[in-house]
């Protein structure tokens, strides 16, 4: 397994505005474009999803369910911790994918993942939240990041 054939991404963002009060805006604009693509609001939501929401454990959840997750976890999460999925040459289930990522232990203890079917390669993207910065070097990370990546190639 020294040659994976996957990719993890992580960007991290606080739930906090400029002047430091608690908000969700910005995740619940990564929520809407990863169901729903590019657009204002109202063209949005005239669109059919790019894919399903699935939970840690394997539920769907409608689109409404993950914005409302959103709007309470990012109230009271301080990070929004935004991770891509990916692999090449092989077309993944949403569920391949969440068994990838349960697969890395408890690091996250809840997430919403989506899997688009609309692009010419094979990735989910995944949404979780946490008060602490994750540390991409950090060993905790890392330890996890290689368990998903080789749990996604075996997939």
């Amino acid at each position: 397994m020294s040659d994976l054939n996957n990719i993890l991404r992580l960007k991290s963002h606080e739930n906090r505005t400029k002047t430091g009060k608690v908000s969700t805006t910005v995740t619940r604009k990564i929520a809407n474009y990863l169901a729903l693509g590019r657009g204002r609001p109202a063209q949005q939501q005239q669109r059919q999803p790019r894919g399903v929401w699935l939970d840690q454990d394997n539920k769907t959840r409608s689109h409404e369910e993950v914005i409302a997750w959103v709007q309470s976890e990012g109230k009271t999460q301080r990070f929004t911790h935004q991770l891509i999925l990916s692999v090449k040459d092989e077309w993944l289930t949403p569920e391949a994918y969440n068994r990838a990522l349960s697969a890395g232990g408890a690091f996250f203890d809840e997430w919403h993942l989506m899997a688009h079917t609309d692009t010419a390669y094979s990735h989910a993207h995944v949404i979780a939240f946490g008060d602490d910065v994750i540390r991409f070097k950090s060993e905790a990370f890392r330890s996890w990041w290689l368990t998903v990546r080789q749990a996604l190639e075996a997939e």
